[in-house]
């Protein structure tokens, strides 16, 4: 029978499913009679060429549920009310839903204060893992979860599923969730590692579930079916039994090109700016984002530490890699002054007042001639004492920022030792 483009002979996993179980059966009489707890089945394959991601969660869907009748879940929900200490009214609150919706699975209720407040240490985080069979968590907060779990949960690929609590059919949506199985590739290795069943199961049913499980893989794996070198079945303590072996080369494998993924920098906390956080950019510029406005208002600056101009966080990446690249400044070109228009404006003017002075020439220039010389040479004096002025003016706004910005080093270098001394 082949699977898509997976050439798996279903006589095979026949064959290999009831030596698993010939082999279960004979581990269970040598075990204590009282233990009759279900062991898990896992399909294991391993890749001919290692595929270039992280963490990626596969969704396999199944034909026989995998989940057995006394599986212990817990749920992850969000907190109701922030800033209350105590979580026993969430706890309470999702109780009551999943009752009235008819979810009786799932056997403890876990906010995120809960998990703050009573799991910090390694060793509760551990004792959490290994108490329960399975983790549901609520979709709003699968993304905080990383960094309260840890390695514990991580590491042992003992992932959340994510589960829509506002849903319509919540009884559905949890079912989905417990029923069907799911492949983590974690990219580091070559092998990986789902599991598809349990030994109170029947053999046609493991059949059927590896079957099914085979074809996802071999449709959504990077690299596709030519990836897969080999595939088994095996308990935690058993023999691994082969399924599938293919006689390919890592040649034949042709992975998918990498997706660049510009890392985007993350505001943090500076002790000299009390309603706001720093972020530097990968051009240099440093933003202050203000918390009253939720990051909106930016206001960017240089190394230096000279404003340049107010910005806002633009939603797509292109504004944002064209606001944060390094602004140049703006050449302001004068205005060439055309001499000659000057010239003719000036001998028009020169033309009028000849035409309007002449009536009475001869006793304006007899009453006015020692008076003219001395008024020209006033204006001359004017002139030059405005061209001093100008530059006396010029060198007092350079002396005027020369202070501003020895005052702003000043300023800069008593705050770094005020926050070294709070440091020591």
């Amino acid at each position: 029978m082949s699977q898509g483009n997976l050439q798996i002979e279903q006589i095979q996993v026949q064959k290999a499913v009831t030596a698993l179980f010939s082999y279960l059966s004979k581990q269970k009489s040598k075990k204590n009679l009282f233990l009759n707890d279900a062991e898990k089945i896992n399909l294991q394959f391993t890749f001919k060429k290692v595929p270039r991601v992280q963490n990626k969660i596969i969704k396999i869907s199944v034909p026989h549920r995998i989940s057995t009748d006394t599986s212990e879940i817990c749920l992850f929900v969000k907190d109701m009310d922030k800033k209350q200490r105590d979580y026993a009214p969430t706890v309470q609150h999702v109780k009551e839903l999943l009752h009235k919706k008819g979810v009786k699975q799932v056997i403890e209720v876990i906010p995120l204060k809960a998990l703050k407040l009573e799991y910090q240490p390694i060793e509760a985080k551990k004792n959490l893992s290994n108490n329960f069979d399975i983790f549901l968590a609520d979709e709003r907060i699968v993304r905080l979860l990383p960094g309260f779990l840890g390695k514990s949960f991580y590491s042992r690929k003992r992932h959340p599923v994510q589960v829509n609590l506002n849903a319509r059919d919540l009884k559905k949506e949890i079912a989905f969730a417990v029923e069907n199985t799911r492949c983590i590739i974690s990219g580091r290795g070559s092998s990986s590692m789902c599991t598809i069943g349990h030994s109170e199961m029947t053999e046609e049913a493991v059949t059927d579930n590896i079957l099914a499980a085979a074809a996802k893989l071999a449709e959504t794996i990077p690299g596709g079916a030519t990836n897969i070198r080999n595939m088994y079945i095996k308990t935690d303590d058993s023999v691994s039994l082969p399924v599938y072996v293919s006689l390919g080369t890592a040649e034949e494998v042709r992975l998918p090109p990498l997706k660049s993924k510009r890392s985007e920098d993350e505001p943090e906390d500076v002790t000299t700016i009390v309603h706001g956080k720093v972020k530097v950019t990968r051009w240099g510029n440093v933003k202050i984002i203000n918390r009253a406005t939720d990051g909106r208002n930016l206001v960017s600056k240089r190394a230096k530490g000279d404003v340049l101009s107010p910005e806002s966080t633009a939603s797509d990446k292109s504004a944002d890699d064209e606001a944060d690249k390094p602004k140049r400044k703006k050449v302001v070109k004068r205005k060439q002054t055309n001499v000659a228009s000057k010239r003719n404006n000036t001998s028009t003017d020169i033309l009028l007042a000849s035409k309007v002075d002449t009536e009475e020439p001869r006793k304006k220039a007899s009453k006015f001639v020692p008076g003219n010389i001395e008024e020209n040479n006033t204006k001359k004096m004017k002139k030059s004492d405005g061209g001093v002025l100008k530059k006396g003016r010029k060198l007092k706004q350079r002396e005027t920022v020369k202070g501003l910005k020895k005052q702003r080093v000043k300023k800069s270098l008593i705050l770094k030792r005020q926050t070294l001394k709070m440091k020591k």
